[in-house]
């Protein structure tokens, strides 16, 4: 089911009355990918590239930070169908844009959350998210950002890292898979981008979550 939910700027926690809709039938896999405006374009690809070897829950939100994130993770985690066998997480493009200062502490608080999922995957973020940063002589954030991924990943092995920010960086791949405007900045996948993220995240889960 795609969910298209709007919280305030800044919302951590809160009571929402929402809960897991998982495709396909019960004795799929469940898999929830939990993520930003990345996830969101990118819905029909995941769903359809997933499906029908697991069953999914696409939850993607335009201009959502880690923080925004938490609140539906907590009820993905918690809803009546019952917590799901693997998470997918895909934020922190817009702690960049935002230069959020807590986002360390919400990507601890994040990883605490699924410290028990039997397997969960990190989507990094692409380096591009510095454009308007390294523009303004402001230090970039991906680098910190990915690194605190990869340490969470290494601490816990039921975590796993999607290194998108990897693949976009390959000899081509920028210009083939990503949406380009006017400013010089593109995170957002194109059709082409959306299908790769999509065939990525069905290896991941192939790979590290048997």
């Amino acid at each position: 089911m795609r969910r298209g939910w709007f919280f305030p700027i800044g919302l951590l926690a809160g009571s929402l009355a929402l809960s897991a809709c998982y495709s396909s039938n019960s004795v799929d896999p469940t898999v929830a990918d939990n993520g930003d405006s990345i996830t969101n374009v990118s819905f029909h690809p995941i769903s359809n590239t997933l499906s029908p070897d697991y069953s999914v829950d696409i939850l993607g939100q335009d201009g959502f930070t880690i923080a925004q994130t938490l609140p539906v993770l907590q009820t993905l985690l918690t809803g009546p169908e019952g917590a799901p066998d693997d998470v997918i997480l895909e934020s922190g493009t817009n702690d960049v844009f935002r230069r959020t200062p807590t986002w360390q502490a919400d990507l601890d608080t994040e990883a605490s959350m699924v410290a028990n999922t039997q397997c969960v995957i990190f989507v990094n973020v692409s380096s591009h998210a510095d454009y308007f940063n390294i523009q303004d002589g402001l230090p970039p954030m991906v680098p910190s950002i990915n690194a605190a991924m990869a340490e969470e990943v290494a601490a816990h092995p039921n975590f796993h890292l999607l290194d998108w920010d990897a693949f976009i960086d390959k000899p081509g791949n920028y210009g083939a898979y990503i949406y380009h405007s006017h400013y010089g900045l593109g995170v957002h996948p194109n059709a082409a981008g959306q299908q790769v993220l999509a065939n990525l995240e069905l290896q991941a889960l192939q790979q590290d979550c048997p």
